[in-house]
């Protein structure tokens, strides 16, 4: 058994971007575990121990779901706070441009894991770059008037240059205590013709 999710690597100059407002954001009053610039990805479905005798399943419905499909041009978006700026949990910085391929790709990925044993996902599809996981807030208040600070800043430097998504990746995820560690199994590049 091995933990696994799908997703789309991004570029080397959008994480080059999202480190750097990282780095702006390290002195947040809360105790965040930032991700790894190298590891910040476009999870599609997250699918957890994942018996190795799927595997090739995966593969095909990778294949499969990747066929017909054109690179996908989007954008940086906002950045933003799940649950609320209230009570954080996740920073994030969202995707926007041509949405509606990539949710229709997750779709069909959702709906190919299903007929694979998977369960369903509880919650809707939402295309966003994972940077920090909020550990502990000892003054909420103070955190959220900093995390206003935040979004204005973001929304004030961000950049607006479109970038091209090509591939999909079945990723292996082994958690140690310095960090997780991904390792691709399987790439498949979208392949405009059907």
């Amino acid at each position: 058994m091995i933990r696994t999710f799908i997703a789309i690597e991004i570029p080397d100059s959008v994480k080059r971007a999202l480190q750097s407002f990282q780095q702006k954001i390290q002195g947040l009053p809360a105790q965040i575990t930032w991700v790894k610039p190298q590891n910040i990805h476009l999870t599609l479905r997250f699918l957890g121990d994942t018996q190795e005798t799927v595997l090739p399943k995966l593969k095909t419905l990778l294949e499969d779901k990747c066929k017909g499909l054109s690179p996908l041009k989007l954008e940086l978006g906002e950045f933003g706070v799940f649950e609320s700026i209230q009570n954080p949990r996740v920073l994030w910085v969202g995707l926007t441009g041509n949405l509606g391929p990539l949710e229709k790709f997750a779709r069909q990925i959702e709906l190919g894991v299903r007929e694979l044993r998977f369960p369903k996902e509880s919650k809707p599809f939402n295309a966003h770059l994972t940077l920090g996981r909020v550990r502990r807030v000892p003054d909420r208040r103070h955190m959220a008037e900093a995390l206003e600070q935040a979004i204005a800043l973001w929304a004030g430097t961000r950049s607006a240059k479109p970038f091209s998504l090509e591939r999909v990746h079945l990723i292996q995820s082994e958690l140690s205590a310095s960090g997780p560690a991904y390792t691709p199994l399987w790439t498949q590049d979208f392949s405009a013709e059907s």
